[in-house]
């Protein structure tokens, strides 16, 4: 997905919620991280301008928790609990907010699908093959997948093109006392 922040508006304004999971938070996270925001989750329910508006005219908003949990990932706190850095009322002087620019004017995008190509190990592109669907560890180059995009997967001189039915991403439980992730994504095969 070709999704951006575009502008910063209250949370109870009257956009639509934003449904493009992973793709969706992380364009959030780079935001805050280009710009170096700190804020909690009561500013971001609470304060004036702390809601994400993206390029596609829908926002990003989360319960305190869920907001704390992309302050902290946007932070590099990658824990199970320091999503709490971030979730409660902190003391506002503490805090890098959005500024007050003009809010955003221009058109809301539509057709925002991309296509994205990896190379993969053998195992996993059978997998794709013949259960349409793929684990993998790491995911750096599809921060920005999500349904409707296309994924293209090579391996050994064979490729092949996948339309992305879903996406997820869940904490590696195999792995003890590290913060590793998994994308797990459902495909459809392409001609």
């Amino acid at each position: 997905m070709k999704l951006r922040v575009v502008d910063w508006v209250d949370y109870d304004d009257d956009y639509p919620d934003s449904d493009l999971g992973w793709a969706a938070r992380n364009a959030v996270i780079d935001e805050i991280r280009a710009h170096g925001y700190s804020f909690s989750g009561w500013a971001h329910q609470e304060g004036y301008r702390c809601t994400p508006l993206l390029n596609d005219g829908t926002v990003c908003r989360y319960s305190q928790r869920g907001w704390g949990d992309v302050m902290a990932e946007a932070n590099g706190d990658m824990g199970e609990m320091d999503y709490a850095m971030f979730a409660f009322m902190t003391d506002r002087s503490l805090e890098t907010r959005p500024d007050d620019s003009p809010e955003y004017d221009g058109d809301f995008e539509s057709d925002l699908n991309e296509t994205f190509e990896i190379a993969t190990s053998a195992d996993i592109f059978e997998s794709a093959r013949n259960e349409h669907k793929v684990k993998l560890e790491n995911y750096d180059d599809l921060r920005y997948i999500y349904k409707g995009d296309s994924l293209i997967l090579t391996s050994g001189g064979e490729s092949a093109k996948y339309l992305v039915k879903d996406v997820s991403r869940t904490r590696d439980a195999s792995v003890k006392d590290e913060d590793k992730f998994v994308l797990n994504i459902a495909l459809s095969p392409l001609k």
